[in-house]
């Protein structure tokens, strides 16, 4: 299995038919040809066939499981694993097989980071879900009113991150100031702001420091 970050769909494709033994794979139409045509096809229809015969592994930190038709994903709804891995039924020059692992975006954009919205960090894996952290700023901090929460976990890491809305300016503060170094698991919790796409733009310059002494509280 080859792990590859290549961008967009076009390169991913293009990186695929590098890898894969040599084959034709341009779609020729009446008007024009589409080059790797044939491959995006192949592959759209490897994978919804692979759904249906529940070959398609999902995976997160909680469980894994094989997706295997729709009735049984819907009854899955509230699991999002973090992971679907499958086999092409490609091999490559040197008839090894090629698997697909395809990964959730890691991360929110600037562009899609709300206001009122609290970092968290070194989030202990096993707790890195929308239930836990929902828990663990109820029983930490009563008064917070929480809107959204976004969870993410790093990959081969035993901490996560995550990005929790919420429903005001107050609820923020509150939850930064009272989750700080508070304890989930095995890991000390480490809250800051989130700082938005706007926000970054008025800021002519910025430093990020880690490791200050608890003691100091002023700028």
């Amino acid at each position: 299995m080859v792990q590859q970050n290549m961008g967009d769909l076009k390169s991913k494709v293009r990186y695929l038919a590098n890898m894969a033994e040599e084959e034709r794979w341009t779609l020729h139409t009446e008007k024009n040809a589409i080059p790797f045509g044939i491959l995006y096809s192949y592959i759209a229809q490897t994978f919804f066939r692979l759904v249906e015969e529940g070959k398609v592994l999902a995976y997160s930190h909680e469980k894994q499981i094989a997706i295997k038709k729709e009735a049984e994903v819907k009854a899955n709804a509230e699991y999002e694993p973090t992971l679907l891995a499958w086999n092409t039924g490609l091999v490559t020059h040197l008839s090894q097989d090629i698997y697909c692992v395809m990964a959730r975006k890691s991360f929110l954009t600037r562009e899609e980071v709300r206001e009122n919205t609290m970092y968290m960090r070194n989030i202990d894996v096993k707790h890195s879900n929308e239930t836990n952290i929902r828990s663990f700023i109820t029983k930490n901090c009563p008064t917070a009113q929480v809107k959204r929460v976004e969870c993410y976990s790093i990959p081969n890491q035993t901490i996560g991150y995550a990005y929790v809305e919420m429903e005001n300016e107050k609820s923020l503060d509150a939850a930064v100031q009272q989750l700080h170094n508070k304890q989930l698991g095995e890991k000390q919790v480490y809250t800051a702001t989130a700082i938005t796409e706007t926000q970054r733009r008025n800021i002519p310059f910025s430093a990020y420091i880690d490791n200050i002494p608890s003691s100091v509280t002023t700028k």
